[in-house]
């Protein structure tokens, strides 16, 4: 009968969601406008320094998902969850526990309003939940079991205001670019929300020709992680955006010494 009723309650979720979806689409004001400057010093970081969304959507979706990880920690001997889904499909079962009262709460920490920023016009369709979990560090061992002082696990992340704002030349690929702008906003096992400037962002390899994100401070990152330059030495976007940035660098220096 559990199982049943689990079942029924997922099904009940993903009815909600399909019905939130639809809602804030057809309910986004055409003028409605986040722009949110970042504070900058020096070079441009691209978009005149400017991050599309609301971050404190994310944040304030984070400082409720702390709750749920706490808890479901609790109930489940300290492990963490392997994804949001675990979360999801232990609330239903117990939505009281983790201070819920309908399952459409849970559907709204799943739906950030940002993702109609997003670059791909078919995600944007589909205002997919966009934030990361991982239940075990990078050298294997579960997020949440002793690790060094001064290290700390990331429970959740996303990478909805960081944007790469590639500029490919189909017609000269060698001429392509990037102007990046933004950060990685991650929730960490102290509560605290932090925005990582896409530059102090760190690149591990898993598997082949595969690279996953992680951040400074991280528990379990492996000596093969790279920073975001050694990450995109060999990009041709990444190359022209610097060369482009020391050009600027050099005229601005002229233009103050006139």
């Amino acid at each position: 009968m559990q199982s049943l009723q689990g079942r029924k309650a997922r099904l009940v979720l993903l009815c909600i969601l399909c019905a939130l979806t639809l809602w804030r689409v057809s309910h986004i004001p055409k003028q409605e406008s986040h722009e949110i400057v970042l504070k900058r010093g020096g070079s441009s970081r691209g978009s005149d320094g400017k991050v599309l969304g609301n971050p404190e959507n994310a944040a304030s979706d984070f400082r409720r998902l702390y709750v749920c990880f706490n808890v479901y920690q609790k109930r489940h001997n300290g492990r963490h969850p392997g994804s949001l889904i675990d979360i999801v499909n232990d609330v239903a079962s117990a939505k009281e526990q983790y201070g819920f009262t309908t399952m459409d709460q849970v559907a709204q920490l799943l739906a950030n309003p940002d993702t109609r920023f997003l670059s791909d016009p078919n995600l944007r369709r589909l205002n997919p939940c966009v934030y990361e979990v991982r239940d075990k560090r990078f050298n294997g061992q579960p997020v949440g079991s002793p690790r060094p002082n001064g290290q700390r696990d990331a429970l959740t992340w996303t990478s909805l205001y960081y944007f790469e704002n590639a500029q490919i030349n189909w017609g000269d690929v060698n001429s392509s670019t990037m102007n990046p702008a933004g950060f990685y906003l991650v929730l960490w096992d102290d509560g605290q929300i932090e925005k990582v400037p896409f530059s102090k962002t760190l690149w591990v390899p898993q598997g082949s020709n595969n690279w996953v994100v992680a951040f400074p401070g991280q528990a379990g990152l492996p000596k093969s992680a790279k920073t975001f330059d050694e990450f995109n030495r060999n990009n041709v976007n990444y190359q022209n955006w610097k060369r482009g940035q020391a050009k600027q660098g050099k005229e601005n220096l002229a233009k103050s010494l006139q």
